[in-house]
């Protein structure tokens, strides 16, 4: 889907140096004419993660090998939360620390003012203006020992060197004042989701933060356990921009989107109100809705709400501290059927003192909701998480910055003995039974085909089809 923090530095770090946005998913490149077009850039922001750590790895040595001066710059959860580790095993030069682009907005216009030839030096061969950052700048603490939320190496000679960590602040910056992400970068681009309903959509994101306190999640840790909202009126700013441009459905990235019902209620009024016809889908906590909220948020154009469900079993809820009860989870999902809203339950299996009893309880309570569609995924131990940082006090978990990538994530029983008896490979078999229990259902293959409106609808569903089939392993 759109990457819209990437987005959101592309619009506003050009008005500080050249910018170019680049979405290496959806390329075309040869792997040998990716390298050589990446090579070019003096300067490569990345968004960075565990599961992508492995492969970014490699590609930032490869592309070293044809420009030693290339500067790379990565930010996202593992840069967070294990910056020294990130710096340690890579070629990355800084890691940002929480969110981006306030920080780096801050750094550029901090480099930018000292364009002296001690740390900058003149494109070659350029048609626009500007200046090419040197590696050496990490030397120079005039710049960045003002500058929270960062960590970056500073080399004292060829082979040594120093790993800097300036402390991760709470983020504070109104986010109204973030401009309208610029998506000209990606006008021409078809992103694939399978619950999308419309080919012309895209995501924006209204608050940061989370409310909530499960274990397995590092976004409380993220956001410094800060909540912040954008104005209702920037929210239908960016809405009537992106309508302008052609754009007819919206996800909301929102962690809980209903985290304020007010705020969803005036949202949904005004959009009622001034007659903007929008579809659109949002992430809310099963105890943030009430039966008359989700009415609204129907008339108002939403057609799906996707839940943490995580476990039928009230055990393994609170194990996981999300505390919500089972009877909130059955009781949203009854308004949203009622409402004619579909519904995406999200679900983890081998966490805390899981068994084959709370497994079955998982199995039952898909049966009685009955969602649209459903993702299960085996636990991880995510940076950040409040279950990282307990596993690391016990297990040397170095190797998870080298095992756990795309493929699998979220499909391998890794550490799982550290929290729950069941043999790790049960765990993969079950995860795949629910998929195919779930999706090879006659009944819920009637139903999808009789939902069907056209040639999008038939796409979409063969493309979600294939892609079940081939990870249940048929």
């Amino acid at each position: 889907m759109p990457n819209l923090t990437m987005l959101n530095l592309a619009t506003i770090l050009r008005d500080i140096a050249p910018t170019s946005y680049f979405d290496a998913s959806l390329s075309d490149y040869d792997h040998s004419s990716f390298i050589k077009y990446l090579a070019k850039f003096d300067t490569i922001i990345i968004p960075l993660s565990l599961a992508s750590f492995p492969e970014d790895k490699e590609l930032i040595n490869e592309v070293h090998q044809v420009n030693q001066n290339t500067v790379f710059i990565a930010y996202g959860p593992l840069a967070t939360f294990s910056p020294r580790v990130v710096l340690k095993k890579s070629r990355i030069n800084l890691c940002v620390l929480g969110e981006p682009e306030f920080t780096l907005r801050t750094l550029f216009r901090k480099i930018y003012e000292k364009r002296s030839g001690e740390i900058f030096r003149k494109k070659q061969g350029s048609k626009k203006k500007g200046y090419a950052i040197k590696p050496d700048i990490f030397q120079n603490d005039q710049i960045f020992s003002s500058i929270s939320s960062i960590a970056y190496k500073r080399y004292q000679n060829k082979r040594d060197q120093d790993i800097i960590v300036q402390p991760q602040k709470v983020p504070t910056h109104d986010l109204d004042e973030i401009p309208i992400a610029d998506r000209t970068y990606i006008e021409d681009t078809y992103f694939f989701h399978p619950l999308v309903k419309n080919k012309k959509w895209t995501t924006m994101q209204t608050s940061r933060g989370c409310i909530g306190n499960c274990v397995f999640c590092s976004s409380p840790s993220f956001y410094k356990d800060s909540l912040r909202l954008q104005s209702l009126e920037r929210i239908l700013e960016e809405i009537k921009e992106l309508k302008s441009m052609g754009y007819q459905e919206i996800m909301f990235r929102d962690e809980n989107f209903c985290v304020s019902q007010q705020r969803v209620k005036k949202f949904c009024l005004q959009l009622i109100t001034q007659s903007i016809n929008l579809d659109w889908m949002c992430n809310s906590r099963p105890d943030s809705l009430t039966k008359p909220l989700v009415q609204l948020m129907k008339r108002a154009g939403c057609h799906t709400i996707k839940f943490g469900v995580e476990s039928g079993s009230q055990r393994m809820l609170n194990n996981y501290k999300k505390n919500i009860l089972v009877s909130q989870i059955k009781k949203s999902f009854e308004w949203c059927h009622q409402a004619g809203i579909r519904t995406h339950a999200h679900l983890i299996i081998g966490g805390i003192g899981e068994n084959k009893q709370t497994l079955k309880k998982t199995e039952e309570i898909l049966k009685e909701i009955k969602p649209t569609t459903i993702t299960v995924n085996i636990l991880m131990f995510l940076p950040g998480s409040p279950l990282f940082c307990t596993l690391e006090k016990s297990f040397p978990v170095s190797q998870l910055y080298n095992t756990i990538t795309f493929k699998n994530m979220h499909e391998t029983g890794q550490f799982l003995s550290f929290v729950n008896d069941l043999d790790p490979e049960y765990i993969e078999y079950y995860q795949k039974k629910l998929y195919r229990d779930y999706y090879l259902n006659l009944s819920y293959i009637l139903n999808q085909l009789k939902n069907i409106r056209g040639f999008f609808d038939i796409g979409r569903l063969l493309k979600s089809a294939i892609n079940v089939l081939d990870f249940a392993g048929f």
